[in-house]
Parts: C-alpha cells; sequence; structure tokens
C-alpha cells in the first residue's frame, strides 16, 4: 500500500511540475531548453520523462525537436 501511495504521490508532483512548466511563457521555456532536454530523456522514471517531452514541445512551440531527441535516446 505504500509504495501505491508513494508512486500516486509522485505523479500528482509530476503533473503540478508539467503545468508549472507549460503555463511559463515560451521564451522562458527555451532558456531552460537544456534542462528540459536532460529532464526528459535522463529523469528516473518513465512518466517525468514523458512530462519533460511535454515540456520541450511547449518550448519548442511543435514536436519536431522533440521527436528527434526521442529517438535518438537511449531512455
Amino acid at each position: 500500500k505504500q509504495h501505491d501511495e508513494s508512486a500516486a504521490t509522485e505523479e500528482s508532483v509530476a503533473f503540478d511540475l508539467v503545468r508549472l512548466l507549460t503555463s511559463r511563457n515560451v521564451e522562458e521555456l527555451k532558456e531552460s531548453r537544456p534542462e528540459l532536454e536532460k529532464l526528459a530523456t535522463e529523469a528516473a522514471t518513465p512518466l517525468t520523462r514523458e512530462l519533460g517531452y511535454v515540456a520541450l514541445i511547449a518550448a519548442d512551440g511543435n514536436g519536431d525537436k522533440a521527436w528527434a531527441v526521442a529517438t535518438t535516446s537511449a531512455a
């Protein structure tokens, strides 16, 4: 049960993070793109990596660069 609660908490925090990131204006996100790419490719959990890609798409304004990163990522 504790594992389920921990996973639910982690998921809730991750979704709050992506809401916060995607509410930023594009210029702010572009400044943080290297960190967002690292989040998308190196985060410990699949959910966090997925949300990193959401933030990358928001920063880029489309999915082209995020797709290129995803297709070359070992994660």
